[in-house]
């Protein structure tokens, strides 16, 4: 963090005018991707195999990914179809339940899709095809295996703070290749809009408004960028960092400074 020192005197100015609601809390977008259902267990009547597809948010506070909790916007479940108001989840880092509410039509479905790794903001957890299972009545018992497929996470960029506070390495990765990118920094999370006139007008960022640069940093051809550097020790667990892609203007996750 070269200028970090320097920042820390102009904090909040340095992207000037900006707005900021402040808020504690993050969220990532998770999607069924390629999950199939296989009746081999029990199919009287011969059903062919169907894709099971559905879009999630997880929300967490900062520093919090694994007590989070998950939503589903949409969801496409085989046979069944896609009407969520009948529908009762659950998602926990290593699984995903979904039931159909108790009806007089005499349906059901119950199933769940176990994870061979937990969710990740950084890389799909894959869905463990011995253990995923869904039984659907509707008169006739249809039951059988989820067989392939992952939660993805949307791709994002990603920031990472390691080591030991005040002893940092942050690292950038899937950033543009050989562009710049901004290392943000800040006291406090929220949403802070980017304001005309500035590089990537509009954005909104995951910090408060005491948002600042404390590094400008060039990826290398993987798309990566590091940086180590010592901090005065009082900012330990008071900070918060964030990247910002100047060529795509998208945003990482917010890390916190432990």
């Amino acid at each position: 963090m070269k200028i970090l020192l320097t920042a820390l005197l102009v904090v909040g100015t340095l992207l000037g005018g900006s707005s900021a609601v402040q808020a504690q809390t993050e969220t990532a977008t998770f999607t069924l991707e390629d999950v199939w259902f296989y009746p081999d267990i029990a199919n009287p009547r011969g059903l062919p195999p169907q894709q099971m597809t559905g879009t999630f948010v997880w929300t967490y506070d900062i520093g919090d990914f694994e007590n989070g909790s998950g939503v589903f916007s949409q969801m496409y479940i085989p046979y069944y179809g896609s009407n969520l108001s009948d529908i009762r989840t659950t998602i926990d880092l290593t699984s995903i339940e979904f039931s159909l509410i108790p009806n007089v039509h005499g349906f059901s479905v119950d199933g769940t899709l176990f994870l061979l790794n937990p969710l990740s903001r950084d890389q799909p957890a894959v869905v463990d095809p011995v253990r995923s299972v869904m039984e659907y009545e509707d008169g006739v018992t249809t039951k059988g295996h989820f067989t392939s497929g992952s939660v993805d996470p949307e791709s994002r960029l990603v920031v990472t703070a390691s080591n030991t506070c005040p002893n940092l390495q942050v690292e950038v990765q899937r950033a543009t290749t050989h562009g710049k990118v901004a290392l943000l920094f800040a006291f406090g999370t929220g949403a802070t809009v980017i304001p005309n006139g500035k590089p990537c007008a509009g954005t909104v960022l995951g910090l408060d408004n005491t948002v600042a640069v404390a590094a400008v940093l060039t990826a290398d051809a993987n798309g990566s960028a590091t940086v180590s550097r010592t901090v005065p020790p009082n900012l330990c667990g008071t900070v918060f960092l964030q990247a910002l892609d100047l060529t795509t203007c998208t945003v990482s996750w917010v890390e916190p400074v432990l």
